[in-house]
C-alpha cells in the first residue's frame, strides 16, 4: 500500500485537470480525475483520497450536492477545496459542507504557488 496523499481533482474542464498535473508534478501524490459529480462520487469511494479539489459548478451534480451525498466519517478523513468561476457571494453552500470545507479558490487562479501550498497542507493532515 502506497503513502502517498491521494488527490482527486473534480472538474468538468478537462484544462483544469491539465492544470492540476502539471501544477502538482513536482509533488508526491496519486492524482485522480472525475469530469463529473458521479464519477468524482465513485472515485471518492474507490480510493479514499486525502484531498478532494472540488469544482461547485459543473454538469450534473454540483460539488455542494456531491458533498452532501458524502458522510461525516468519509468527510472527516478527507480535506475538501472547493473552486468556482464564481465570486464566493454567487455560491449557495449547505451549512454542513461550509463547516467541512478546508478552502476555497476562485478560478482563474492566480495564486498557484497559495494553492499548491494549500494541498500539501491539507493533505499532511490526513496522514
Amino acid at each position: 500500500m502506497s503513502d502517498q496523499p491521494k488527490v482527486l481533482i473534480v472538474d468538468d474542464e478537462v484544462v483544469i485537470h491539465k492544470l492540476f498535473t502539471k501544477l502538482l508534478s513536482d509533488q508526491d501524490y496519486q492524482l485522480f480525475f472525475a469530469t463529473n459529480g458521479e464519477d468524482g462520487l465513485a472515485l471518492f469511494e474507490q480510493e479514499s483520497p486525502t484531498v478532494v479539489v472540488l469544482d461547485f459548478r459543473m454538469l450534473g451534480a454540483t460539488g455542494d450536492e456531491l458533498m452532501t451525498r458524502l458522510s461525516d466519517s468519509q468527510l472527516a478523513k478527507t480535506s475538501i477545496i472547493m473552486i468556482s468561476g464564481h465570486a464566493v457571494p454567487d455560491i449557495d453552500l449547505s451549512e454542513r459542507n461550509q463547516r467541512k470545507l478546508y478552502a476555497y479558490y476562485e478560478k482563474p487562479f492566480f495564486e498557484l504557488a497559495k494553492l499548491k501550498e494549500t494541498i500539501a497542507e491539507a493533505a499532511q493532515l490526513h496522514r
